[in-house]
C-alpha cells in the first residue's frame, strides 16, 4: 500500500497543500503558493502544467492504484505492507489499520550485527536562539532537515540559515565539525541523512532540534555507517524505527538499539573505498554540468554583447498562438509528455460541444513558452501536440532562425513586467520582444555546440542519478 503522510507544523502543512485561507479584513479567501490563481499553484501533491509529473504525489497515487510502483517516491510517500499495518496479536481483531505500520527489515549478511549505541560515540542535537532564525542573516549555519538533500546523501547549503555567533559559542552540543552525519529525525525527511564532506569550508556551523549529529572515533568506521544508513537496507531500518503518531520521528533511544551488520575493518575499508569511487564520479558529473552549463552561457552572453539585427519575435514566427482549455470529454487522451495535452483553444464556444470549436494544434516543431507560473519557461517541442491554456506556442520560420537556438535565447528574454495584477505572459505581448538574430548559419553553429553540451549535461545527469543504486550494489556484495 501506499502512505502519504501530511507535515505536521502550519507552515509545512501550507507548502504541502500549496495554499491556506486568509481571514484578514479585506483579503479574506485562500492565497496559493506560487501565484495568484490555482493554475499557478506550487504544491508537492500535482503540477497544474503536468498532471504525470513523477516528483508529485498525485502520480503516485494514479501509478499505485494500477499495480505500478513510483521509483523513486515522492517526497512525504513511502510504502508498506497491509499485513504490517495490522495487529494480529490480539485476541480480538480490532481492524484497525496503522499508519505507522510495523516492520521487519530482513538484511542477508554474514556479519555479526551491533547496536548503533555501542559503535557511534556521539548522538546529539542542537538547538536554535529563542524566536528562531528567520530573521537572522549572518552568523554560523544552522543546519536542519531542509539541509539534508533527499536523495544524495549531501549538505545542501543553497539556502543557509544563521544563528548569532554568541549564541553558537554558547552551546555544548550539534556543534559540527568535517565528516559528521546530519541524520534528520522528525518531519517530512526522517531518516534522510547526509555526510559533511568539505562543505564548512572553516565555517561555524550547529546542527538544529530537528537534526542527530553522529560522529564515531574511527573515520573509517563513520564513513561505513553512514553508507549503510544511507543505502535502502539502512533507511528501511531507520523508518522501521519511527514512533509517535502522524509522521512521528525517531528519538535517541530508539536510534541507539538499531542493529547494523558490522564487517570487519578490512571490509569496512573495500566498501568505503568503493563508494568513494562513486562519490567521486558522482562529483565530477556535478562539475561536467556546472562548467557545460557555464559555457552555454558564455556562448549566449556573446551573443546578446554582439551587434546583431533585433527582430520581434513576430516577425520570426510563422505561427504564434496561445494554448486553450482542456474539454472533460478529452482527458482520457492526455499524454505523459510534459505539456504534450490534446486540449482545445479558445474560440467561439459551440453550444454542442463540451469545449471550443477552433482546435489549436501544433503540427511542426515549435517553442512553448510559460504564461504563468514559472514566466518564460521554453522547451521545444519537436512532435505534434496541442498546447495547454497556460502555454504560448511560436513555430519558427525555418529560413530564418533554428529552433534550439531560439529557445536558449528566448528563455534569456526579462518576463518579469507582464503588466498585469496577476503575472502572465499574452500573446501580443510576445509578439513585440526582441532577440538578437544572427545569420542563419551562426545559428546553426550555436545549435551543433549546445547540443555537445547538453548531451554532456545529459550523461553526467545520468551519473548522479545511477549513484545511490550503485552503492546499495556494493553494499549487497559485501555484506
Amino acid at each position: 500500500m501506499l502512505i502519504v503522510n501530511a507535515p505536521k507544523t502550519s507552515k509545512e502543512r501550507k507548502q504541502f497543500l500549496g495554499y491556506e485561507w486568509s481571514s484578514a479584513k479585506g483579503r479574506e479567501g485562500i492565497k496559493y503558493e506560487g501565484g495568484e490563481t490555482v493554475n499557478d499553484i506550487i504544491t508537492p501533491l500535482f503540477d497544474t502544467n503536468d498532471p504525470d509529473n513523477k516528483a508529485k504525489i498525485n502520480t503516485a497515487i494514479k501509478r499505485n492504484f494500477i499495480n505500478e510502483t513510483t521509483d523513486p517516491l515522492p517526497e512525504h510517500c513511502h510504502y508498506a505492507k497491509l499485513t504490517d499495518m495490522l495487529n494480529f496479536s490480539r485476541v480480538s481483531f480490532d481492524k484497525i489499520i496503522s499508519l505507522t505500520p510495523s516492520q521487519n527489515t530482513k538484511i542477508e549478511t554474514q556479519h555479526p550485527f551491533v547496536k548503533l549505541g555501542d559503535e557511534i560515540e556521539t548522538i546529539e542535537t542542537g538547538n536554535r536562539p529563542k524566536g528562531g532564525v528567520e530573521n537572522i542573516t549572518s552568523g554560523a549555519w544552522s543546519l536542519g532537515g531542509e539541509h539534508i538533500h533527499p536523495t544524495t546523501g549531501l549538505v545542501d547549503l543553497s539556502t543557509p540559515k544563521y544563528v548569532p555567533l554568541d549564541f553558537y559559542h554558547g552551546s555544548t552540543k550539534g556543534i559540527l565539525q568535517e565528516n559528521d552525519m546530519l541524520l534528520c529525525k522528525d518531519g517530512a525527511l526522517t531518516g534522510k541523512i547526509a555526510l559533511l564532506r568539505d562543505e564548512l569550508n572553516n565555517e561555524n556551523a550547529m546542527v538544529n532540534e530537528h537534526v542527530f549529529l553522529l560522529r564515531c572515533e574511527s573515520q573509517l568506521k563513520q564513513y561505513y555507517i553512514f553508507n549503510f544508513l544511507f543505502s535502502l537496507n539502512g533507511q528501511s531500518l531507520l523508518r522501521q524505527n519511527i514512533t509517535g503518531s502522524a509522521q512521528g520521528g525517531l528519538n535517541s533511544t530508539n536510534l541507539r538499539e538499531i542493529k547494523i551488520p558490522l564487517p570487519p575493518f578490512q571490509i569496512q575499508q573495500q566498501i568505503v573505498d568503493k563508494c568513494e569511487e562513486v562519490d567521486q564520479e558522482t562529483d565530477q558529473a556535478h562539475q561536467t554540468i556546472t562548467e557545460a552549463k557555464q559555457e552555454i552561457e558564455e556562448k549566449l552572453r556573446a551573443i546578446e554583447n554582439a551587434n546583431h539585427e533585433m527582430k520581434k519575435l513576430e516577425d520570426i514566427a510563422e505561427k504564434l498562438v496561445a494554448g486553450g482549455d482542456v474539454p472533460k470529454e478529452n482527458f482520457s487522451q492526455v499524454k505523459t509528455d510534459k505539456f504534450s495535452i490534446p486540449i482545445f483553444a479558445n474560440g467561439v464556444q459551440d453550444k454542442g460541444l463540451y469545449g471550443w470549436t477552433d482546435i489549436v494544434k501544433i503540427e511542426k516543431p515549435s517553442i512553448t513558452i510559460s504564461a504563468r507560473g514559472t514566466l518564460g519557461y521554453t522547451e521545444v517541442r519537436n512532435e505534434k501536440f496541442y498546447p495547454i491554456v497556460r502555454l504560448i506556442v511560436l513555430t519558427p520560420n525555418v529560413d530564418l532562425t533554428n529552433i534550439l537556438y531560439l529557445k536558449h535565447i528566448i528563455g534569456r528574454l526579462d518576463f518579469t513586467d507582464s503588466g498585469s495584477v496577476i503575472p502572465q505572459l499574452t500573446v501580443p505581448k510576445v509578439r513585440t520582444l526582441q532577440i538578437p538574430v544572427p545569420p542563419l548559419n551562426f545559428q546553426e553553429q550555436f545549435a551543433a555546440e549546445v547540443e555537445q553540451l547538453e548531451a554532456k549535461i545529459t550523461e553526467a545527469q545520468a551519473v548522479i542519478d545511477n549513484a545511490t543504486e550503485r552503492k546499495n550494489t556494493i553494499l549487497k556484495k559485501y555484506l
